[in-house]
């Protein structure tokens, strides 16, 4: 599904460099599923049990900001596209107890909301300081 590319380089500090490039057919043949609207204290695990129960997960992305900070989204890559199509239609609107405790939108994902996911662990996700109010940034 993704592979890893090295480009060897004549730098003299023996720098190389590697890309991750995810296989578009799985955007094409609709095993991805693209999750956004839980809390962010939500865990990996939590989701691949809610989501597992669907069918076998092959791979599941979380978003995360450089920090380490939750995006409230993920991509779920699924053996097969009746299993994705199976989770869209029966867990998306569905509200879920616990840490969940929001609606989850369930939808097909794309490579663009995969490269989403990928950038911002390079990015802050919040917002300037300047930009809000104390108040704003800590969700009061």
């Amino acid at each position: 599904m993704e592979t890893i590319n090295a480009l060897e380089t004549n730098d003299p500090r023996g720098v190389s460099i590697f890309a991750v490039s995810r296989d578009p057919k799985i955007y094409s043949d609709k095993r991805a599923i693209w999750v956004e609207n839980f809390d962010r204290t939500v865990h990996e695990k939590e989701l691949r049990d809610i989501f597992g129960q669907v069918g076998p997960i092959e791979s599941l992305t979380m978003g995360v900001d450089k920090f380490n900070r939750s995006l409230c989204k993920a991509e779920i890559v699924y053996k097969n596209s009746g299993i994705a199509k199976d989770a869209v239609q029966f867990i998306s609107g569905e509200v879920y107890t616990n840490k969940i405790g929001f609606r989850l939108d369930v939808t097909y994902s794309s490579l663009e909301k995969y490269n989403e996911l990928v950038d911002y662990k390079y990015k802050s996700s919040l917002p300037k300081h300047n930009d809000v109010t104390i108040n704003q940034r800590l969700g009061l």
